[in-house]
């Protein structure tokens, strides 16, 4: 065998073994990717934490999962039936579970500016956008007039007090609306809402708001469902 074809021998084992070591990169990859997924779909419908959903028996079983955790929020034939988390910035939360655990489907919780107490005129309450409604996957669907007018109801419980959810209106809105997403520092009206709404019903204005804010696919897109909270029960 000449010298060129020993060179060109090895030459073709080494391109075989990296395009086999490259096949078996890949397929690891993959084999991550898919357990990524399932991972991240896992936590986010993980009903373990229904145990500490509050009562009125156990107002105080929430604040077993944390000190942050300052609510529970359900909205009525929805998949939404979490603990509403706050930190001291927005970014906590968004890898953050309830646990405090990482996750990459975070958690939902109520932007750091509002009194935990939800005593504000206007609450802001975020979550990821999740497949198969959970988390706030289910807040796009609210751009269907037929669902919207299907799913009004919900409930808030804050410590001792519940308060009854109406949602009045869907916006298909943009995270730089400072009106929507800077809770405190600009006043949120009716009329602002009204005017950006893809669906709209009269609220009763005397009742505080609050805001459910997810994202879509655009960059700065954002679903938001806002509702008046009516108080049911508790101081």
């Amino acid at each position: 065998m000449s010298k060129e074809e020993k060179i060109f021998g090895i030459l073709e084992t080494i391109l075989d073994k990296t395009a086999m070591a490259v096949c078996i990169l890949l397929f690891l990859i993959g084999c991550y990717s898919i357990y990524d997924s399932i991972s991240i779909y896992y936590n986010a419908q993980d009903k373990s934490l229904l145990k500490y959903k509050p009562s009125m028996e156990r107002p105080e079983a929430i604040k077993e999962i944390s000190d942050e955790a300052v609510a529970w929020l359900s909205l009525d034939n929805t998949e939404i039936d979490y603990p509403i988390m706050q930190g001291v910035d927005n970014s906590k939360y968004l890898n953050t579970d309830p646990y405090g655990d990482f996750s990459l489907s975070g958690s939902i919780f109520l932007d750091y500016r509002n009194s935990p107490d939800f005593s504000d005129q206007y609450s802001l309450v975020y979550g990821h956008h999740m497949s198969n409604g959970v988390m706030f996957g289910a807040l796009d669907s609210f751009t269907d007039p037929d669902y919207f007018n299907e799913h009004t109801t919900g409930n808030l419980i804050v410590g001792e007090t519940s308060y009854e959810i109406r949602l009045f209106a869907c916006v298909d809105g943009d995270a730089n609306d400072d009106r929507i997403f800077d809770p405190g520092q600009n006043a949120l009206t009716h009329e602002h809402i009204k005017n950006l709404a893809v669906n709209y019903k009269s609220p009763d204005e005397n009742l505080n708001i609050i805001g459910l804010s997810t994202c879509t696919e655009e960059t700065t897109g954002r679903i938001i469902v806002f509702g008046t909270l009516r108080p049911e029960r508790g101081k």
